[in-house]
């Protein structure tokens, strides 16, 4: 029996709390091609699956110059603004400290890669980070498994010990089509109750609470 050697983390919701910023960048976007603004609440439930469908699902049907321009217009203020009211989660830098002094880690995210990088250097993570992949990292996203897999092999890692944890039900679907682990953060917003029928094989309702499975949990070998 072997424990878990390499750990994916999703970004939002999962270690950081980004829904403030993300609703400001998508309100600036809405602006720039004359839609009203939406309030965070009805923003918020359409983050995840990358930025090009956050945008279209809030617009909904629009040319897509218009929809060029209002990715456009996100990607110039969020670049500029996306750490204005973000944080961590709970718990997030002492449990990642103490993971990464004999474990990989990664962070696999359908949000533009630059966007990622910048939020995880801002919060001191970079060290403990061996590999980011973001959602225009490949041509794939989650639910797909390729990201997942890319993350796996850039750390060095073996699927048989790796688990994926994240908020979202695209990142359980990407963790077991790719033959991981899977943990769901049910305080994550991207969190929906249907996520739980794909069984992932742990919850949490806090971040620390990843630290009791880390030290429990031996994967079969």
């Amino acid at each position: 029996m072997k424990r878990i050697e390499t750990l994916l983390f999703d970004l939002d919701g999962t270690l950081v709390d980004s829904r403030r910023d993300l609703a400001n960048a998508v309100n600036f976007a809405l602006e720039s091609v004359d839609q009203p603004r939406q309030s965070e609440e009805e923003i918020v439930p359409h983050v995840g699956n990358g930025l090009r469908i956050l945008l279209s699902e809030v617009m909904g049907p629009v040319p897509d110059e218009m929809l060029e321009i209002a990715t456009r217009s996100f990607s110039i203020y969020y670049d500029a603004h996306c750490v204005d009211h973000t944080v961590l989660y709970e718990n997030v830098q002492a449990v990642m400290t103490g993971i990464s002094i004999d474990r990989k880690i990664g962070v696999v995210t359908n949000k533009p890669e630059a966007f990622a990088q910048k939020i995880i250097r801002h919060f001191g993570l970079s060290d403990m980070i061996g590999v980011i992949v973001g959602g225009d990292s490949l041509p794939e996203k989650k639910p797909h498994p390729a990201p997942v897999l890319k993350a796996v092999r850039d750390l060095g890692g073996d699927v048989q010990s790796a688990m994926v944890v994240g908020d979202g039900a695209q990142d359980i679907q990407a963790g077991q089509a790719a033959g991981l682990l899977t943990c769901i953060a049910r305080y994550g917003y991207g969190f929906r109750s249907e996520s739980l029928t794909l069984k992932p094989d742990f919850q949490i309702n806090r971040f620390i609470e990843l630290k009791e499975i880390m030290d429990d949990h031996v994967a079969d070998q």
